[in-house]
């Protein structure tokens, strides 16, 4: 069969129809939504498992630790503790891979229009994405407790999941030697590839590129990757923005890359409304349909099309300055010295028609503030205002620097 190009724009699916039947067959599940206040969350479950049970929950997440034999005991249990407890950054998951997981089976022979969850636990993801694409899955993971759970949740969905316990390393034999279109996880990776993290940097996509020409992945990572080739790979996993790379290490070595439009940074909630970042990325085994962007910057598309007044905080702000970075003309940059961090300031010009500032922490924060052409001199006067307020702190120390944000 043929291989067809990859969308290039895959457009967002959170608002469209993959969005409408993610919710719809989610909620056969009975879930409990975890985008609200913990005390509303908490209430709901309570009212449907015993009060032993939750002791023992708050319990074990007070120790921030998941308790398998108290969430895996039984469906209701499982559906409540576990899935309910991140059910909407579950539904975010699921809605960014439904459709390249459907472009996965569609571009593969009959025998492999299948779908492998690895690390699936209870299984939910896996009944809810087998509803909707009507497509088998088998769900593979260590624990035993899990054994039957996919199951029980698929007869929910009226989906076609089978469960398996093995471990990442045992998949080849654990399906029979099959090789499925894809494979997908949550928070599975990080078992195969340790994060590192790096400190007292002023640029993501510097630790990124330093990590490529310096690292070499982990054996289980590479194991992995070879274990499960060609198909394709769908994850996501909380950390670092760097992580991504990390991750590519591995990828890259066994011949896998992001698919276009293959990386995207998610915000998804648990129980109580917090917001968690998950960094979801889509890799392939094949060379002439990869991204061609830089993963950092493919992570954080669609940049936003500048304009006067544009102001954005977050790792974001540093992907529209790298985007644009061809683009630009330093004027001149400072580093803030303080006694716990450094601070680094960069005012510039975009194509005489924005000028624009872009600031970047050592500990992580980064900003950027976009005005009109005409602005540059009011923004010069502001950083020199700024900086004479600052110089009179004790402990402080501006330096003027020489090279703008693409060298940081």
């Amino acid at each position: 069969m043929g291989k067809k190009p990859r969308a290039a724009n895959m457009a967002d699916p959170v608002e469209g129809r993959d969005a409408r039947d993610v919710k719809r067959v989610m909620r056969r599940l009975g879930l409990v939504e975890s985008h609200q206040s913990l005390e509303g969350w908490y209430a709901q479950v309570s009212g449907q498992l015993p009060e032993a049970s939750m002791r023992e929950f708050e319990k074990s997440h007070r120790g921030s630790r998941i308790d398998y034999g108290l969430n895996y005991q039984d469906f209701d249990h499982a559906r409540l503790l576990h899935v309910s407890w991140r059910s909407h950054a579950l539904e975010m998951e699921i809605t960014w891979m439904l459709p390249r997981l459907r472009e996965a089976l569609a571009s593969v022979m009959p025998e492999r229009r299948f779908l492998v969850e690895l690390g699936a636990g209870h299984g939910a993801a896996a009944a809810v994405i087998s509803a909707v694409l009507k497509v088998p899955v088998i769900t593979v993971d260590p624990e035993p407790a899990a054994l039957g759970l996919p199951e029980q949740f698929a007869a929910r969905t009226g989906g076609d999941v089978t469960s398996i316990i093995a471990g990442a390393q045992d998949l080849p034999d654990a399906i029979g030697g099959r090789v499925p279109a894809a494979v997908f996880g949550m928070g599975v990776f990080r078992y195969f590839q340790t994060h590192k993290h790096e400190t007292d940097t002023f640029s993501f996509m510097t630790v990124m590129d330093r990590m490529f020409d310096t690292r070499t992945p982990d054996a289980a990572s590479l194991a992995f990757f070879e274990s499960v080739t060609p198909a394709e790979i769908l994850f996501s996993e909380m950390g670092c923005p760097d992580y991504l790379a990390e991750v590519l290490l591995g990828a890259r070595a066994a011949g896998y890359d992001l698919a276009p439009n293959g990386a995207s940074v998610k915000l998804g909630a648990v129980a109580g409304g917090q917001m968690q970042e998950l960094t979801l990325f889509h890799l392939i085994n094949d060379p002439t349909l990869t991204s061609d962007k830089h993963p950092f910057i493919e992570m954080h598309e669609p940049v936003p099309t500048l304009h006067a007044g544009l102001f954005v905080e977050n790792a974001s702000a540093e992907a529209i300055r790298m985007r644009y970075d061809q683009r630009i003309t330093t004027q001149h940059c400072v580093e803030t010295q303080y006694a716990n961090g450094s601070l680094r300031r960069e005012i510039f010009t975009i194509d005489e028609e924005f000028a624009g500032v872009y600031k970047s922490s050592s500990l992580g924060s980064r900003s950027i503030r976009i005005t009109s052409h005409d602005q540059l001199s009011k923004l010069s006067q502001e950083a020199l205002k700024e900086d004479t307020e600052v110089e009179k702190l004790s402990e402080v120390t501006i330096l003027q620097i020489v090279a703008g944000a693409s060298h940081w």
